[in-house]
């Protein structure tokens, strides 16, 4: 490594593999699906979906979606596939995707087309309580298991052409069973900033934190 290298590293306090903050996101899309085949990714929109997703439509099959936030991966990605997620939207590093503008969007099209689309909301985090002010509890590594869950069994259920009530009420009675809590030993940075997240001093840990470490407030 040269020097001019080397100084580069030492000058930035915490260094990531990445071409640059900005792209970070996009260069992580491009290069999942260029090593898996049966993944595309429609350009301009953060989704990528399975190779055959137009073909599954053809059979009425139920496609399963989910996604959250970038700087996970393989994280939702990873979970495309037979018998797992039809698609996963890609959102901001430590950012969901803008729920709000997806959902509506996905809601507005799928009924003007006549396409039923129903929604589950994974909340196991027991670190908040249910009536939050802003938004509840939060979805951490439950949706994981969810995803698990919806791949190995709704997933299936969906191979098999079940219905979309049957595949919403499995999924919506199993994540009741769940429960989560963070713990943080470290804060961490976003991509192409210094500054952490937060505070922690030395020899301590909190609990109670977001997925990356992010504050519970």
């Amino acid at each position: 490594m040269s020097r001019k290298g080397e100084a580069g590293i030492r000058g930035s306090a915490r260094p990531k593999f990445i071409n640059a903050p900005e792209t970070c996101v996009a260069d992580s899309l491009a290069g999942f699906v260029a090593v898996n085949t049966a993944v595309r990714l429609l350009r301009d929109s953060g989704a990528l979906v399975r190779h055959d997703y137009e073909q599954l439509a053809e059979e009425g099959k139920v496609a399963l979606l989910s996604g959250g936030g970038s700087g996970h991966e393989p994280g939702f990605s990873g979970f495309i596939g037979e018998g797992l997620l039809t698609a996963a939207v890609a959102g901001p590093v430590y950012t969901s995707p803008f729920s709000d503008n997806i959902l509506g969007a996905i809601r507005t099209k799928a009924i003007t087309e006549g396409i039923r689309a129903e929604m589950v909301l994974i909340a196991e985090d027991t670190a908040l309580a249910h009536t939050h002010p802003s938004t509840g509890r939060r979805g951490l590594c439950g949706s994981v298991f969810m995803m698990k869950a919806r791949g190995t069994i709704a997933g299936a259920m969906a191979e098999e052409k079940k219905n979309l009530d049957e595949i919403k009420a499995f999924v919506q009675a199993k994540k009741h069973n769940m429960g989560t809590i963070t713990v943080a030993l470290t804060p961490c940075s976003l991509p192409g900033r210094d500054e952490l997240l937060f505070n922690l001093p030395a020899g301590k840990m909190e609990l109670g934190m977001g997925t990356h470490p992010a504050s519970a407030d």
